[in-house]
């Protein structure tokens, strides 16, 4: 089909005119799709970085208390979380002062 044949058939025309178009616009999400997935690549590596780095500053002590247990809260008759909970702020106060 000769080029003044495409340019005399309509149909045609609007037909190639309309992949071209979807061709560019396939072209352009992808490249928008791969930026969008790198930029997300390197956020999610910037935050396990991050994280890592909170995690290697973290100290943790665990020690044992055995002057006094779950029969001293029954006998106080107070709940654990309100005896943990004012435990908590009496050693916070005791620290800052």
């Amino acid at each position: 089909m000769t080029a003044k044949a495409v340019a005399g058939n309509k149909k045609l025309c609007n037909d190639l005119n309309l992949v071209i178009t979807n061709y560019y616009i396939c072209v352009y999400l992808y490249i928008h799709i791969m930026c969008e997935y790198l930029y997300t690549h390197k956020v999610i590596a910037e935050a396990v970085a991050a994280n890592k780095e909170l995690c290697d500053d973290l100290d943790l002590v665990i020690m044992t208390h055995s002057a006094f247990g779950k029969g001293f809260m029954k006998k106080a008759r107070v709940s654990p979380d309100a005896f943990f909970q004012v435990s908590f702020v009496g050693l916070f106060y005791r620290s800052i002062l």
